[in-house]
């Protein structure tokens, strides 16, 4: 699934609250020390990676940088490359490309390249976690809040790499929970699961979200720091019932 993709699918009311405070800024008016980089290479199991970039000016700030011209963002694995391309909503500006593979270890460098006199970032960096599937639950199962757990589990566990779990539905209140240790499992007690207000009779699809995450490192000419991680992601959707 395609980055642009997966952002249209998870966007909550509380995000699209978010964007419409965004603005944009031309890189034109912005130093390579004025900006921050959030970059991240996602795979959902399909063979490829999706690497999305997004510049800020500032850590904190919503004012998204769209290149000039004259700039570039560009994802190099080994002798694979793309450039990536703008993506728009709301105000919030990103750039996204696919490069073939998603294996343990696949090393991106996504650069920024800059027109003379500025300066240019070429070097963040992340490589991309261990691939998994769910083994748990089962598509559709039913599960009823307040007195059923969930048990989630994927193979190949037993990695360094941080995990974390994530329930969202219409009828529920959002779960998150990220285990100490990637023992292949995680139990959602039946407490733990809640009805959201004015659903408590209702009944709905719940995605959960596996995500194996590692940490990159952005480069150091990007002078408000910024992070770049490598995520392996699958999700399943279950049945909360009252």
């Amino acid at each position: 699934m395609r980055t642009a993709e997966l952002m249209k699918k998870t966007l909550t009311f509380a995000a699209l609250a978010f964007l419409s405070a965004c603005s944009t800024a031309s890189s034109t008016d912005i130093k390579t020390s004025g900006m921050h980089a959030s970059i991240s290479g996602l795979s959902d199991g399909t063979g490829t990676t999706a690497v999305s970039a997004t510049l800020r000016v500032g850590a904190q700030s919503t004012t998204f940088i769209e290149l000039a011209s004259t700039d570039a963002l560009k994802a190099t694995s080994g002798a694979d490359s793309v450039k990536l391309t703008k993506f728009e909503l709301l105000g919030l500006v990103s750039y996204n490309g696919s490069l073939t593979g998603d294996e343990e270890g696949k090393s991106v460098t996504v650069a920024l390249t800059r027109a003379s006199p500025d300066v240019s970032a070429p070097t963040s960096t992340f490589t991309m976690p261990a691939k998994f599937q769910l083994t748990g639950p089962a598509v559709q199962a039913n599960f009823k809040r307040g007195a059923d757990a969930i048990e989630v589990k994927w193979d190949n566990g037993g990695k360094a790499d941080p995990m974390t779990v994530d329930l969202t539905g219409t009828c529920i209140d959002p779960v998150s929970k990220a285990p100490a240790t990637d023992t292949g499992s995680l139990v959602i007690s039946g407490s733990e699961l809640k009805a959201s207000k004015d659903n408590e009779t209702k009944s709905c699809n719940v995605t959960i979200v596996v995500r194996r995450t590692r940490a990159g490192t952005v480069d150091s000419a990007y002078g408000q720091g910024g992070l770049a991680v490598g995520i392996q992601t699958r999700q399943v959707i279950i049945n909360s019932t009252p």
